[in-house]
């Protein structure tokens, strides 16, 4: 069981062209908020549902990571929802071949590149799409888009606001403190951000200050400078 939890604040192209990659491999698709019920009827196995908002009313993501029960039977996903996820059963077969258990989280790189349209998934040449992304560089490897674990909990998470900084440098900062196997899989796995214009603010609003607190507060050493891809333990070929 692979279960895609992400917002969607639209149902533009982008986030359908997201949820569109997903079907690809998941069981069930969550999306968070009423502002994704448009998007989760586009859908079968999307569904959308309530979540925890801060006095901003912005989605809190430790309420996303924890809505479904810890299970060693399922994996978890979470991505933004501008981001389309390519090999994922792939990279997930060669994490069995690493023998490490079935605790463990799975993050990587992304590029950007300028989606325009809808894709017709059913016609999609995966080949013909990674030669083009090949000419797009990744980005650099202090901020993740998604993360995939399994038999993993987040129970002790800030509230930290999603689309904000420093809860994804958080997320990997606290696996490698409990000694979880982290795994790059940014060789295997294409995810491909859609570019858009970025919301005003984000780096620099209150919640974004309040998110930095929040780390501090949980790991006083932590800085902006611990919990990068390139910290993993593992990494995919």
């Amino acid at each position: 069981m692979l279960i895609v939890k992400s917002t969607a604040y639209t149902a533009d192209y982008r986030v359908l062209n997201a949820i569109n990659s997903w079907e690809r491999f998941a069981s069930d698709i969550i999306l968070f908020g009423i502002e994704s019920v448009e998007a989760a009827q586009t859908s079968p196995k999307a569904m959308a549902v309530t979540v925890e908002r801060n006095e901003a009313l912005t989605p809190l993501v430790s309420d996303m990571f924890n809505f479904v029960p810890v299970s060693s039977e399922a994996i978890h996903i979470f991505a933004n929802s501008d981001i389309m996820l390519f090999f994922v059963i792939a990279a997930l077969a060669k994490v069995e071949d690493l023998d490490i258990g079935d605790s463990w989280l799975m993050v990587g790189q992304r590029k950007d590149m300028d989606i325009q349209e809808r894709i017709d998934f059913e016609h999609l040449d995966l080949l013909e799409l990674c030669e083009v992304a090949a000419h797009y560089p990744y980005l650099p490897p202090c901020g993740a888009d998604y993360f995939i674990w399994r038999n993993v909990d987040w129970f002790h998470m800030p509230p930290f606001a999603v689309g904000r900084l420093s809860y994804d440098n958080w997320i990997i900062y606290d696996a490698l403190k409990r000694h979880v196997p982290i795994i790059d899989a940014t060789r295997v796995i294409l995810a491909i951000h859609q570019n858009h214009p970025e919301r005003e603010g984000v780096r620099t609003c209150p919640e974004a200050r309040e998110n930095f607190r929040l780390a501090k507060e949980s790991y006083p050493e932590w800085t902006a400078w611990n919990g990068w891809i390139n910290h993993a333990t593992y990494r995919l070929e």
